[in-house]
């Protein structure tokens, strides 16, 4: 690939170039981080490739084949594959559920599964409603594309065509989320940002005035109003950059 040969002679940008074309699905993982991004066992996104997903809504993908092991894409790579996005208007739970499935090629017993997506561990007699009712969505958003197989206690997601699924679990960090919208905002309000990020105000004015506290940005008051800035052009440039 030419852009490989192009910076094998420069060792750390030949680095983050082997994982963007990793990251990207274009080549067989070779490095450990990615490879544990690729294949679920890691939601951290590797060698800076945040800010090559970052501007195309969910960080990451994961792509389903019919006939090979899923694996996890950065976006907007899994338009490269010709695949059906599952997906409904504010992936979450959902596509959660799928996305987990996918990334375990010989499913997984309903317990375990059921930690992974809800991060505490199942009890029928308390969750059981709970799981039917994530199923039912489940099925909704994957049929007639696919099918959530049942075996006793085990699950299998079958593709019948390949198929896309965001993943939930690979987001934006808030103190990265909260700058990057006061970079791109250009003089916003605690409120108008919790608006934009849909996150709690309390949130959103705690993470702000960390970043005040680091430097990051700048309070200013503009009458009886609080707005926040970025003045460091090292933010700004990059988020220009990616917003074309």
């Amino acid at each position: 690939m030419a852009l490989v040969r192009r910076t094998e002679d420069f060792p750390p940008v030949a680095r983050d170039t082997d994982a963007l074309i990793e990251g990207l699905g274009l080549a067989d993982t070779s490095r450990a981080d990615v490879e544990a991004f690729a294949f679920g066992d890691s939601s951290t996104l590797a060698g800076g490739l945040e800010a090559f997903a970052r501007s195309c809504g969910a960080l990451a993908w994961v792509v389903v084949p019919r006939a090979a092991r899923a694996r996890r894409v950065i976006a907007p790579a899994h338009r490269l594959f010709d695949a059906h996005e599952l997906a409904t208007p504010r992936p979450g739970r959902t596509e959660l559920g799928l996305s987990v499935l996918a990334l375990a090629p010989l499913g997984l017993d309903l317990s375990t599964f059921f930690l992974r997506v809800y991060g505490f561990a199942f009890r029928r007699s308390v969750h059981d409603g709970v799981v039917r009712v994530l199923m039912t969505r489940m099925r909704k958003v994957l049929e007639p594309y696919g099918e959530i197989a049942r075996s006793g206690e085990r699950l299998t997601l079958v593709a019948h065509e390949t198929l896309a699924i965001p993943d939930p679990r690979v987001a934006t960090p808030i103190e990265s989320a909260v700058s990057r919208a006061v970079a791109e905002g250009g003089g916003v309000s605690a409120k108008e940002l919790a608006d934009k990020l849909d996150l709690p105000l309390r949130t959103v004015q705690a993470e702000l005035a960390r970043l005040v506290e680091d430097g990051v940005c700048v309070r200013r008051s503009q009458g009886r109003a609080t707005e926040y800035v970025v003045e460091d052009t090292a933010l700004l440039q990059p988020t220009r950059f990616l917003r074309g």
